[in-house]
């Protein structure tokens, strides 16, 4: 099996693979490591020949023949990747709000969220912004444009930028 293993980790092209050698261990337990440390996908091989694949994302298990599995191997990887990416941008648009005025910061801040905002783009109005509410001015977003008659909420002066705000986490 350590050949056709190595075999299939040279496959997986930019990817990485690990191959579970510990022998000594429960299979329960070799089983149960990669899902708890997070691996999107284990690759196990059953005493009939077949390859069983366990995606993380979905949960889905399936066994298939080496050429079956040969073949499918690309789309899958692509599957994965795209299911966490698409999961990964639904988190975070449920987890940020544009606000237009320091009130809605403030709610959105003590709901555990993160805040974009229109900021003027001064090192002085972020530090000041800092000083009224439990939090970190994280910087401007790049990927959001302002629009042209905005206005800073912290200043009121013609925004340039999108700012994006956090709340500070607790110190130990």
């Amino acid at each position: 099996f350590e050949a056709a293993a190595r075999e299939l980790a040279s496959m997986i092209g930019e990817h990485r693979a690990a191959i579970d050698q510990r022998y000594n261990k429960p299979i329960q337990r070799r089983l149960k490591d990669p899902m708890v440390a997070g691996v999107p996908l284990r690759v196990t091989f059953e005493n009939d020949g077949k390859i069983r694949f366990s995606r993380r994302d979905t949960l889905e298990q399936r066994s298939v023949d080496a050429r079956e599995f040969a073949e499918t191997l690309p789309l899958l990887l692509e599957s994965i990747a795209a299911n966490y990416e698409e999961r990964a941008r639904a988190h975070l648009d449920s987890n940020v709000k544009q606000v237009g005025n320091t009130s809605e910061l403030g709610t959105t801040l003590s709901q555990g969220k993160l805040a974009t905002f229109d900021h003027c783009g001064e090192d002085e109005c972020g530090k000041d912004i800092e000083g009224c509410f439990k939090g970190e001015f994280l910087g401007h977003v790049r990927e959001v444009a302002v629009q042209e008659d905005s206005c800073c909420i912290g200043c009121g002066s013609a925004a340039k930028r999108t700012g994006f705000f956090g709340r500070r986490a607790p110190t130990p």
